[in-house]
């Protein structure tokens, strides 16, 4: 929908600029840990593209597969995960056109490939979001991917202005909610 789009890129120009302050204040703070700063992934996006997504760097340059993920965050990634703050560089994502503000969320091929096809075509067919349905149906746990990828495909079923503006609404209070309950800023 090109109304989704336009409103897409006011939104994240918006954001960027209201936020450079704190944009700028979260490079250094990360930079301070170490470089680089920012996490780049490759990410499955619409009609199966792949491109590569930007956040704020949270884990320690640490490549040993026998510690876990929320052994790896450092203290400023701790406090990122939490406010979701590691989520800001994607409006440049947004921006470049890879994704949408609410959307299925970009997955890595190697997890996307666990979801059925039939589903997974469908959330090919819009842009991925930094929000989207899944991200605000959370309840302090951890869910699976089946559960994630079916409130994905509800959103995509049912796409419009009033769903695009509710979720990202409600994206506000989740944060807030992650917050509190998301001490050590373990990925949802």
């Amino acid at each position: 929908m090109f109304l989704l789009r336009l409103i897409d890129i006011l939104f994240a120009l918006f954001f960027l600029i209201i936020l450079t302050p704190i944009f700028m204040f979260l490079i250094i703070l990360v930079g301070i840990d170490g470089l680089p700063i920012f996490y780049l992934s490759k990410r499955v996006g619409m009609q199966g593209n792949i491109f590569t997504m930007y956040k704020f760097r949270s884990m320690k340059n640490i490549k040993n597969k026998k510690i876990k993920d929320e052994e790896r965050l450092n203290s400023v990634g701790i406090f990122l995960r939490r406010t979701s703050l590691d989520e800001l560089p994607q409006l440049i994502n947004v921006l470049i056109g890879n994704m949408s503000i609410v959307g299925p969320r970009a997955l890595p091929s190697e997890i996307e490939k666990q979801i059925l096809k039939k589903n997974k075509l469908l959330r090919r067919s819009i842009r991925p979001g930094i929000t989207g349905l899944s991200q605000i149906n959370y309840d302090g746990s951890k869910r699976s991917l089946k559960e994630k990828a079916k409130l994905d495909i509800e959103y995509v079923m049912n796409i419009s202005i009033y769903n695009y503006f509710k979720i990202l609404f409600m994206t506000i209070f989740v944060i807030i909610k992650r917050y509190k309950v998301n001490k050590k800023g373990y990925s949802l």
